[in-house]
This record gives C-alpha cells, structure tokens and sequence, in this order.
C-alpha cells in the first residue's frame, strides 16, 4: 500500500516559495510525512532530487529550460538533466505521482517519451508539468496549488485536480501522463485521498494536455507594450452587483474521467465552440460585451518510448475573458469546459465593475518600455525576451494598474507593475 510520504523541493525561482508551502499544507491535512529541500534559502539540488524516489510524491519548483533536445533541465544550485536523476529509479521505489511546477518538463517529445518510459519501469503512475511557460506572477503558482488541493478534497483525480486547478487561475499550458484509459486509471488518486482499486498499469501510457489558449473572436487587444504610453496605468472600479448568477457548476459537472475514457475525435473545432456557447445559459448581459473570447482545446495523444502518437481533440474549453479597454483583467473570467455531448464543468470568476477614475502613469517612475522594466530586476539580454503583453491586475480591492506580462526564453516569466516596476 502506497505510504503518506512527499518530497518538496524548491529550486531557483523569482517568484518565491510559497507554492511549495500550500503544496506542503495541502498535504498535511491529509498527516503526510517527508522531506522539503530549498525552503531555507539554499535551493534544492539534484542529490535532492533523487532522494524523491524514496517517498511516494514529489513536487518540484524551479525554472525549467528546453535547450537540451533529449534530455529535461531544472534549475537546482546548478542546472541538471531530470531524466539523469531518475535513470537509476525502479519498482522498489515507493514514487507514484511526480509534479514540475516549471516550464517546458513536455516542451518535446523527448521528453515525453522519456517520462513515460521512466514510469514503465518505475512505480510512477502519472507527472504533472507544462509543456511550455509555467505560470508567472507572485501568487499565481501558489493559487494553482491550492485550488489543485480544493479539487481533490472534492474528489478528483491527480489528472482533472491538475487540469482544473490550473483552468482555475488561467489558460497555463497544463499537461499531464498518465496510464490510460479506463476510469481507474483516469482518477488516480495520491494516497490518502482514496484507493486506486481497479488501476491497471498494463494499460498504454497518454499524454493530456491543453495548450496556450487562442483569440477567436478578438476585440482591440492591445498586445504591443508600445500601447502602455496611451492607456491608463491605474483604474479604479466599482464593483457591480450581479443579480443573475449563472448556474451552480456542481450541478452540472462531470468526471473528466468519461470524457478521456470516450475519446470522441472532433475535427470541427468551430462547431464544438457554437454549441458550447449556444448550450450556456450565460444570464450575463455584460459578459460577452465586456470580454475577449478564448479557445483551449483539450487534447490526449498515445506514448511509448519510441514515439508519440497522433494528438486526438477530446475537448474543449471556452473562455471569456475580461477587457478594459482590449486588455485582459487578470483572473477575470468565465471558462465553460465542454466535449462533444456539451458542457461539462463552468468556472466563474466573473466581476462586472463600473469606471470610478483613470489615472495616467507617473514618468518620473514609469517603466513603459518592458525590457527597461525587467532589465531593473534581471539581468538579462533583449534577445531572451520571449513574448511581452500588457494586462491589469487588481492589486488592492477596487484598483487594477496595468502591468506587462514579459517571459524569457530560458522559462523566466514576470508580471512587472507599469506604474513603477514592481512584480506583482
């Protein structure tokens, strides 16, 4: 029988430790025991790493990188290959779950297929990471980790709690593997949390996942920092009562567990959107007024160690996303997840707000420009940044400031405060 016992880990990271604390709180309820390593200052190494093989969950946090093409890489006190670490693991290792809250752990399919052949020969029995930017933000990783935990108090598996704990805070690039299909295997539980009667580890190994969420029906988004000069870096708001709440999700949600387990293939991706919406009883005059409407399908593919198989839809989930002014509010919105029977799950965090007062950016302390703002936090070259775009975020009750969302190509991502560069 599978033991209570974790390992934490936390790395090199600029966004703190506090995920691996609501990690190690979630897992207390439960009276886990174990090992955290990076917690006091000095991060985790590889030696810690390994260690995990000893106890049956491991998180990890830190920064990840995709430059090695065979082989994963986290950020401990030095950089070092996980496939390495895990090469000498085995059946008589107690390992069952695996979580890399760090970018790009199923960036290639390398990767890939190097997991899954590790869990053929070991007791793991699924890995949770990001195929490409983990979340960025002080909070964000954190708030993922605790609305994981809220999921599995509720009763869901290792695979949908990861899947919904991130939908629950954003549209991140969330993937998991996992032995597959039948609905054991499919609601896998970390001990303490249930049984796991009936999984069977003969069953092929799969890959789900949900990428970077797309615009499909866009306002003016305003994606160049070039626009940070015009718009308003700070917002106050008042709050709208909303009268007409939409329908309690509990009532009509199901266990991803069938929808894996059907595996319908759906080709017309915009009939699937239509009938999502269509389906939704929205009761929001506001909502797709005020928002930018996103797409996220939900996607699972076969793994062996010599490939991966053809990606098959088996989902999907439409997001509308709070706008002022064509940029996102952060964690703004309605998310109706959905298959080919219509939808299955609905996460609302919706809040309509009226425009109290605008006010323009101090220049004095301004940083419009998002290479001068993170270039004051990091060293870094212009060449690494990745992608910069512009969001508000609500940094006290009733008052949103306009930040850039800036990612590097190492895996390094900031929401770095317009108004005077501070990361939120």
């Amino acid at each position: 029988m599978a033991t209570k016992t974790a390992t934490i880990c936390a790395g090199q990271q600029q966004n703190g430790t506090g995920d691996c604390v609501a990690f190690y709180n979630g897992l207390s309820t439960k009276n886990y025991t174990g090992q955290a390593y990076g917690n006091g200052g000095t991060p985790a190494t590889a030696a810690n790493f390994n260690d995990a093989k000893n106890r049956s969950v491991l998180y990890w946090s830190s920064h990840g990188r995709k430059t090695n093409t065979t082989n994963y890489e986290v950020l401990g006190n030095n950089w070092f290959s996980v496939g390495v670490q895990m090469a000498n693991w085995t059946t008589s290792n107690p390992i069952e779950v695996a979580f890399f809250a760090s970018c790009y752990a199923f960036y290639r399919d390398y990767y890939k297929r190097g997991f899954a052949g590790i869990m053929k020969r070991t007791n793991l029995f699924v890995v949770c990471g990001y195929s490409g930017q983990a979340p960025a933000g002080t909070s964000t990783d954190t708030n993922i980790v605790n609305s994981f935990f809220s999921f599995t108090n509720s009763g869901d598996g290792v695979v949908y709690a990861w899947k919904k704990g991130n939908n629950d805070v954003g549209t991140y690039p969330w993937g998991a593997i996992s032995y597959g299909t039948i609905s054991a295997n499919m609601n896998f539980k970390m001990p303490g949390w249930g049984t796991n009667t009936g999984i069977d580890r003969t069953q092929s190994i799969w890959y789900i996942n949900q990428s970077g969420a797309s615009v499909i029906s866009p306002l003016t988004i305003s994606a160049s920092y070039s626009d940070a000069e015009s718009l308003p870096a700070v917002v106050f708001v008042k709050e709208a009562k909303i009268e007409d709440r939409m329908q309690n999700p509990r009532n009509i949600s199901r266990s991803i567990q069938y929808k894996v387990t059907t595996r319908e293939h759906m080709s017309e991706v915009l009939g699937l959107v239509e009938k999502t919406a269509e389906k939704a009883d929205l009761g929001r005059s506001t909502l797709k007024e005020n928002s930018i409407l996103l797409y996220q399908p939900l996607y699972i593919s076969e793994l062996t160690e010599e490939a991966v198989g053809e990606e098959q839809l088996v989902g999907a989930d439409l997001i509308y996303q709070h706008e002022y002014k064509g940029v996102p509010v952060e964690g703004n919105f309605v998310r109706l997840c959905a298959d080919s029977d219509g939808i299955y799950d609905v996460m609302d965090h919706w809040k309509d707000f009226s425009i109290e007062k605008e006010e323009q950016a101090d220049r004095k302390n301004c940083k419009l420009d998002p290479f001068q703002a993170i270039s004051e936090i990091d060293a870094v070259d212009k060449s690494l940044i990745q992608e910069t775009t512009l969001c508000y975020v609500e940094v006290s009750p009733n008052c949103l400031h306009l930040c850039h969302k800036v990612y590097l190509d190492d895996g390094r991502g900031y929401i770095i405060d317009v108004n005077d560069g501070t990361i939120r």
